[in-house]
């Protein structure tokens, strides 16, 4: 079953209009209240997709400052300027492959 679409919230996952690009699964959060505990620099997903594309897994993530929702966070790490393409940031991943990224506000 297709995923319904977000609620009216002011973060989501909007992918535009990529040619056979389909959601999977995903999460949004209601509520958001800064964690105590976290530790400087720690995220806080507010929202994730899982989509499929051309046989391949991608995942989307929407992150906020874990302590200070709001504020902007860290830059993730090892993210370097991709070249030609002003805003978005690349980095080595792990198990799941590479990540790609641009900040959004304060997210």
């Amino acid at each position: 079953m297709a995923p319904a679409s977000p609620p009216s919230i002011p973060f989501s996952i909007h992918t535009g209009a990529v040619p056979g690009l389909r959601p999977q699964r995903g999460n949004v959060v209601t509520h958001i209240a800064p964690v105590a505990e976290a530790q400087r620099g720690a995220f806080l997903p507010c929202a994730d997709t899982e989509f499929y594309w051309q046989k391949q897994s991608l995942q989307a993530a929407v992150l906020l400052d874990a302590a200070r929702p709001g504020s902007q966070p860290a830059a993730l790490p090892q993210m370097q300027p991709v070249a030609g393409h002003p805003g978005v940031f690349d980095a080595p991943g792990s198990i799941q492959g590479h990540l790609t990224g641009r900040r959004i506000g304060n997210a």
